[in-house]
């Protein structure tokens, strides 16, 4: 004889995450109600909450919540890019509280921003302290966010803007190896010619501010890009294709950041300044494994949550 478990009562709770869940999935039967399913709870898939004809309506014929005449002239379905997920799992936005580039004879944006490279350069005393003390706080009162230490940076960009492309395509799945790509050349451990593009270091950075929650990397900010295949002019980046959609991103800090302070700082530890780094693509190894790791903890999938939906599908 095989014993079941009692089916659990209904959950009503407006936070219960069950609920949370099925209203998520609500919204995308009403966007994509061909694909809608509407079967019982299993391991694989969940039965979403009900949709009234009023919600139904609002999506087929959106209106301005404060101004009714406004009239929608497009729409983008809201989407994960899990391709572009990087190997920490989130993104980082710096922000500098003065230009890193001042050139008064050309005020056009310089396109080295797009592909510098900001490298942790050691922890001053102060930092290391303000991150203990913030510490102290999340122990004592674990709603308060996980704090994230702070670091001093040094900021590299490439010698010359005509590197840029080159630097982008290399750096992607796209025909990495063009023959076409500018490449530097320097020399392996060996001896040997080897491809590479060479950052200059600028100057150093110190951390101003910063905020972030290393558990939550989607509950304050994140980013947000459009894509519109139609409209998207500029070079093919991937080797797959994107379907028009506003993708977003998760963000795990925000960081504003200032030319360092002159004077030789009170580092914790001695750190060695870099001068140039020798830079260059190359495929990541477990990166699926890795994505698919974020994407779980992102949808909130965990294995009791498995367990329960079986045992649900079985009663």
């Amino acid at each position: 004889m095989r014993l079941r478990r009692k089916r659990k009562t209904a959950e009503t709770s407006l936070d219960d995450p069950t609920n949370i869940a099925r209203h998520i999935l609500k919204g995308f039967n009403i966007a994509y109600p061909a694909n809608a399913y509407n079967g019982q709870d299993s391991s694989e898939n969940m039965r979403a909450a009900d949709s009234t004809p009023e919600e139904r309506l609002a999506w087929n014929k959106p209106k301005h919540p404060k101004n009714p005449n406004l009239k929608l002239l497009d729409s983008y379905p809201l989407l994960p890019d899990w391709d572009a997920t990087p190997d920490t799992g989130s993104y980082m936005v710096f922000k500098f509280q003065a230009p890193p580039v001042n050139n008064p004879s050309d005020r056009s944006y310089d396109p080295r921003l797009d592909v510098a490279i900001v490298r942790p350069a050691g922890q001053t005393i102060e930092d290391q302290e303000i991150f203990l003390q913030s510490y102290e706080q999340h122990k004592n009162d674990p709603t308060v966010p996980t704090p994230i230490p702070r670091y001093q940076f040094e900021y590299f960009l490439p010698s010359s803007r005509e590197k840029v492309p080159g630097i982008k395509r290399n750096f992607t799945t796209h025909d990495p190896e063009d023959a076409d790509i500018d490449f530097d050349i320097a020399e392996d451990d060996e001896g040997q010619p080897r491809k590479c593009f060479k950052y200059e270091n600028v100057r150093t950075y110190e951390t101003s501010q910063q905020v972030g929650d290393p558990h939550d990397t989607y509950g304050d900010v994140v980013a947000l890009a459009l894509h519109d295949p139609e409209k998207h002019e500029s070079e093919r980046l991937r080797d797959t294709s994107m379907q028009k959609a506003a993708y977003f991103y998760p963000i795990i800090q925000r960081t504003s950041i200032r030319p360092r302070r002159p004077g030789r700082p009170n580092l914790t530890e001695e750190q060695q300044k870099v001068d140039v780094i020798e830079a260059a693509g190359k495929v990541p190894g477990n990166e699926a494994e890795r994505r698919e790791v974020f994407r779980k903890r992102a949808e909130g999938i965990t294995e009791a949550q498995k367990a329960d939906a079986e045992a649900d599908a079985e009663e």
